[in-house]
């Protein structure tokens, strides 16, 4: 009776250390590609103002931004209509958004956004333009 347990205590223990596979798939990556619901908006642009004025916009349930895969990039945000420009990564926390906007199709503006926070349901841009101009884009999924 003894052997019996010890002999199937010993299987036991075999069948659990020995069932279990490492799994060598690396979890995919992160991506900004995709629809985002947007949260907030805070920016600020210095007119000499002191002490600085960041204006928020809280986002509202249609308002979204969708990176498509091709390197396109359209939005929605507070009853302003859709707009469209392009974005490339410039470096794996960084991402720059060539701006053509529908009022003004001859001008052109490259503005590089970091990204302290990315993962599959938050992102975080940053635009650190000095003492003039700020922004701080924050979203969902």
């Amino acid at each position: 009776m003894k052997n019996l347990v010890l002999i199937s205590l010993l299987l036991l223990i075999f069948s659990v250390l020995f069932s279990c596979k490492k799994s060598n798939e690396k979890p995919a990556a992160v991506s900004i590609v995709g629809n985002w619901k947007l949260v907030s908006d805070s920016s600020y642009v210095d007119g000499g103002n002191i002490p600085r004025e960041w204006q928020t916009y809280k986002g509202m349930a249609a308002d979204h931004y969708n990176f498509q895969p091709d390197g396109k990039l359209s939005w929605y945000e507070n009853n302003g209509g859709y707009d469209s420009s392009t974005y490339s990564l410039k470096s794996a926390d960084t991402v720059g958004v060539a701006y053509f906007p529908k009022t003004d199709p001859n001008y052109v503006g490259v503005t590089y956004y970091t990204i302290p926070v990315l993962t599959a349901n938050k992102m975080v841009l940053v635009l650190d333009g000095g003492p003039q101009v700020g922004d701080i884009i924050t979203f969902s999924r």
